[in-house]
């Protein structure tokens, strides 16, 4: 049970926040950015941060730019 449902209550999202993990261009071959990114791009971990009331995991672990 999550805890903000301990006490029936809903979960109310009063503003939306995008968080993006920049990381130079140089460093994306480092066997420590490739981890994270593999786990960031894993089905677990999107199913686990959907499973949380309020987030949206969606693109979690997308590589939106190479700039």
């Amino acid at each position: 049970m999550h805890p903000e449902n301990a006490f029936g209550l809903d979960f109310v999202p009063v503003k939306e926040v995008r968080c993006d993990l920049v990381v130079a261009r140089d460093l994306m071959e480092h066997p420590s950015v490739k981890v994270i990114l593999d786990t960031l791009q894993t089905r677990r971990i999107r199913e686990e941060l959907a499973s949380l009331p309020g987030y949206d995991a969606s693109v979690t672990g997308e590589i939106i730019s190479e700039v």
